[in-house]
């Protein structure tokens, strides 16, 4: 493919780029794929998610504490029958109506949705730092065109300024030279900002230091992708975001059952124990024996039936289920944008680099060639270079927008098979 610099690359990422002299950090594709599931947001997901696992691992199924009653007195009916009393209960209360499965079953979905928003999580930085990655081949690259134009312009200057004094050139094509070179300067300065914010944002993107500095490395990634005519036919309700809608659907779902369970009959089963009264005065206090009791309660739903917090979850649920909806349409619209973004990168870096800049370098070519007989002046063959290099500019985003469409196709591609094979 045409615009391959490796060694101009390799030449800018060996350069000092702040004071000091610092070496550049190189960065493969692959490489900063991997580090950004290290990002913040990630972390702060999969934390959520661990978090969550540990304190449901002790769940139980009864949804409910036993209680303990003790009830201490004093009989004063007569000598022989006085003596101290006490009483003893324990009753365990249950919620019937499938309370205790429909908890542990609410648990479940919101573990499951947590992990989806680790997916979705996962999914998004790595799109970033991909985007950010093709960003910084871009600028890199295009640093290396802004080079070797400056160097042109150069050595023109200087040839330029030794035929002046020679008398073969006039003052004036002389500074307009030097002009066009301190022109290139400029741009080349400006440039040299906006390579230093690509670096930046991919030092963010991968959770590397804010003042790394970074390069790329290694081949832009060239994944193999079906036509989009295939691709069309995917069917993307699998990707992240949608899962995370579907699993956060099925939660609220899962916590209006609870909701409902928790209203229902409760049945509370227990003993107690009553100790004999000791014996009058002047015998043991020691207890003659004990009476015991079953005990047997039950707490009809006949006001609250746990209404509020039916009506809280029932809004969630509706709210869930219309986000869940949009998130579909949202999946299946940016998977036709992404083919579309493919098929336009494609057209215009075809035309591009097949039409638009070879003609340039013909042009270019040939104005060098009327210069050298004397049939042109040096400012035609710049005008004829000026207009080579802003096509290979053109040329360097289109191919930036390219890979970047492709990139994304395959990582979003990644992701839907990898769900679908759970």
């Amino acid at each position: 493919m045409l615009l391959r610099l490796p060694l101009a690359l390799a030449l800018l990422a060996a350069l000092p780029f702040a004071p000091g002299h610092a070496t550049a950090q190189n960065l493969r594709f692959d490489e900063a794929l991997e580090r950004a599931t290290s990002h913040p947001r990630v972390a702060e997901a999969d934390a959520r998610l661990g978090a969550r696992a540990s304190g449901d691992a002790a769940l139980s199924r009864a949804g409910g504490n036993p209680t303990l009653t003790l009830m201490p007195g004093w009989r004063a009916a007569g000598d022989d029958e006085r003596g101290a009393e006490l009483q003893a209960s324990l009753v365990q209360n249950l919620r019937l109506g499938g309370y205790g499965r429909a908890r542990l079953e609410a648990a479940r979905t919101e573990r499951e949705a947590l992990v989806r928003q680790v997916d979705a999580e996962t999914l998004h930085a790595r799109l970033e730092a991909a985007r950010a990655w093709l960003d910084l081949r871009a600028a890199e690259e295009r640093m290396a065109r802004l080079d070797e134009d400056l160097a042109l312009l150069t050595e023109w200057r200087a040839s330029l300024t030794r035929a002046e004094e020679l008398g073969a050139a006039t003052r004036a094509d002389a500074a307009s030279l030097r002009a066009a070179e301190a022109e290139a300067r400029e741009l080349r300065a400006r440039h040299a900002g906006a390579l230093q914010t690509a670096r930046a944002a991919l030092a963010e993107r991968v959770a590397a230091p804010a003042d790394a500095l970074l390069a790329t490395a290694g081949p832009a990634p060239e994944p193999e992708l079906p036509p989009n005519a295939a691709l069309a036919r995917e069917d993307v309700t699998a990707l992240p975001a949608a899962e995370l809608a579907r699993a956060a659907r099925e939660a609220a779902a899962a916590r209006l059952d609870e909701a409902d369970a928790s209203g229902a009959t409760q049945l509370g089963l227990g003993a107690q124990v009553q100790l004999d009264q000791p014996g009058g005065a002047g015998q043991s206090a020691a207890p003659h024996g004990f009476a015991a009791f079953a005990v047997v309660s039950v707490t009809l739903p006949a006001f609250e039936r746990n209404q509020r917090a039916r009506s809280r979850a029932a809004a969630e649920l509706a709210g869930a289920a219309i986000a869940e909806a949009r998130a579909l349409r949202e999946a299946r619209a940016l998977w036709r944008a992404c083919l579309a973004e493919r098929a336009a990168a494609d057209a215009a870096l075809a035309a591009l680099e097949e039409e638009v800049v070879p003609a340039h370098e013909a042009a270019a070519e040939a104005w060098a060639r009327r210069r050298a007989l004397g049939a042109a002046t040096v400012f035609e063959e710049l005008a004829a270079r000026r207009a080579l290099l802003a096509a290979r500019q053109r040329a360097l985003f289109a191919l930036r927008d390219a890979r970047w469409a492709r990139a994304r196709i395959a990582l979003l591609r990644g992701a839907l098979h990898r769900e679908n094979a759970r």
